[in-house]
């Protein structure tokens, strides 16, 4: 495993797009239905500063798997991205095995994986410090802590430079404590396919399933107290 250490200089400047997804199944009379929802936060990185600059939303019903759908529907939007790098979240050398096809150029930030081999990784509070395990022309994949007391998150990319650990340091200033360390143009993404999955569900829900009084009032409740906490 080779450590590389931060440089520090944040010279660098590009654009990116972060793709999220989520999904929520509906019972109808018909089988269970799925309704996904991948959201784009794009913006700009120029040094320490990130702008977001917009947001793209995909939505659509199916009658597949959950899980299965919202891989393709979030690789598809990553593929359209003309942003220079493109963040995922998620594990794309496991994607990859559905043959799922990657975007041009990403960097992904896995949350969840090997406990025994993060317990190892954990002891060394030293932060900020990236560990490459493998590297490819293809993939490079390795370990990264930003804080001293933050996560760690593994990570893959097909865009490895001298760069990289700066990068995530300046995508992962989170002004969230609990996410402190992660990417917070990943974190926008997830807030944002969630706010808008839980708005409108309902009325799908209403639309598709079999129509009764208490469902109607269940999303008059619900819009209710939406838009007040929005």
């Amino acid at each position: 495993m080779v450590e590389v250490n931060s440089k520090h200089d944040n010279n660098f400047s590009l654009k990116f797009s972060a793709i999220d997804g989520t999904f929520h199944e509906i019972f109808t009379e018909e089988g269970i239905k799925t309704f996904i929802v991948v959201g784009e936060v794009q913006g700009e990185l120029n040094g320490n500063t990130i702008t977001i600059t917009g947001i793209n939303l995909a939505r659509q019903i199916s009658e597949n798997k959950g899980e299965d759908v919202m891989r393709i529907a979030e690789y598809e939007q990553a593929r359209k991205s003309h942003a220079d790098v493109v963040l995922m979240d998620r594990k794309v050398s496991f994607d990859m095995t559905f043959k799922v096809i990657p975007p041009e150029r990403f960097i992904a930030v896995v949350k969840d994986f090997d406990p025994i081999k993060r317990r190892s990784l954990q002891e060394d509070v030293k932060a900020p410090w990236i560990k490459v395990e493998n590297n490819t022309d293809k993939l490079t994949s390795g370990f990264f802590r930003l804080f001293p007391n933050s996560w760690v998150f593994m990570f893959e990319t097909n865009v490895y430079s001298e760069d990289i650990l700066d990068i995530l340091i300046s995508l992962g200033r989170v002004p969230i404590p609990e996410s402190l360390g992660y990417n917070y143009p990943l974190f926008l993404a997830d807030k944002l396919v969630k706010y808008y999955r839980d708005k409108e569900y309902k009325g799908i829900e209403l639309e598709l399933s079999p129509s009764r009084y208490r469902d109607f009032r269940g999303e008059v409740e619900h819009l209710r107290r939406v838009r007040r906490f929005f």
